[in-house]
């Protein structure tokens, strides 16, 4: 299990989870190694929406952006 994160210049980071409560300690380790981004656009998921995650997007201001629900053609997908 883990967390991805992709930009639309074809990064990707995979950052292992052993649970999906451990998410923001994803996001806050990603902004350690990689830097803060300006955006984050996350499906609906509990743990992308409340939290840890928002906490650490709160303080650096970090806009996020969630897709609908059970739409997920909204999501990234990666094109080699």
């Amino acid at each position: 299990m883990g967390q991805i994160f992709i930009n639309d210049a074809g990064y990707t980071k995979f950052m292992p989870m052993k649970q999906n409560s451990e998410a923001g300690f994803t996001l806050l380790e990603f902004i350690q190694d990689v830097g803060i981004p300006y955006t984050i656009h996350a499906d609906d998921a509990k743990e992308l929406m409340k939290g840890k995650w928002c906490e650490v997007c709160r303080d650096p201001g970090i806009k996020q952006t969630q897709t609908e629900p059970c739409i997920p053609f909204q999501n990234k997908k990666k094109i080699n």
